[in-house]
């Protein structure tokens, strides 16, 4: 089950993996958690003789059925796979203090524990925190690279929590302040558009047509100076 979870949450997408980094990081869960079995060699070999596609450079890529087969049995033991993926995130935090290439597979971690959310999974106040400052320093590192800072910055949008500052100014920059209860009132200009728009804008057609007679009458009561 817990070998199940890794390979679920690190090749999920058709995302590739390296057998050396999988083994690199069963080593740092099991140095990290000793009381923590996880037959994570065992099932990739077994998967790999039918179920996985190996490349020349053993790059592991996993089918979609079997991808599909894996979160099923994943999702039947939430406890057990929000466990497990806490586990898996201190191990690559501690590996991406090695080597900055581990922050692929960590983003992949985030992306799982976030698609298991409704079943109640969530990672741990100290992976989230130390996560989101890594975002944070992608980020700010990626600003005179103009390739790998579209990147970093998706990166804080989509995967930084709600307790990153950085994350709420980057998420409010994309979306827009989030609406107070009470604050979506509308004023008397604020009508309902004809053309499929929430409101009347200066962009629609009907819209400019709905105000032109307000406009004309304004003008025509306006007093003329002579």
């Amino acid at each position: 089950m817990r070998g199940a979870t890794v390979l679920w949450a690190l090749l999920r997408r058709s995302r590739d993996l390296k057998v050396t980094r999988l083994r690199a990081i069963r080593r740092q869960m099991d140095s990290d958690a000793r009381d923590f079995e996880i037959a994570l060699d065992d099932l990739t070999d077994h998967l790999a003789q039918t179920q996985f596609d190996v490349g020349e450079n053993e790059d592991l890529r996993a089918h979609g059925k079997v991808v599909e087969a894996l979160e099923m049995l994943v999702r039947l033991y939430p406890r057990e796979a929000e466990r497990t993926l806490n586990t898996a995130a201190l191990a690559l935090l501690k590996l991406r203090v090695q080597s900055e290439s581990w922050l692929d597979e960590i983003q992949r971690i985030v992306d799982a524990a976030r698609t298991l959310a409704n079943d109640g999974v969530e990672l741990s106040l100290a992976a989230t925190t130390e996560i989101d400052r890594l975002f944070t320093q992608a980020l700010l590192a990626a600003t005179s690279s103009p390739s790998g800072f579209p990147k970093a910055w998706q990166a804080v949008l989509w995967r930084s929590s709600e307790h990153a500052p950085l994350g709420r100014l980057v998420r409010w920059l994309e979306r827009g302040a989030q609406q107070r209860k009470g604050d979506r009132r509308r004023t008397s200009t604020q009508r309902r558009c004809g053309d499929g728009n929430q409101f009347h804008s200066s962009r629609c057609r009907k819209c400019l047509a709905w105000n032109r007679p307000r406009l004309d009458s304004r003008e025509s009561d306006a007093p003329r100076s002579t």
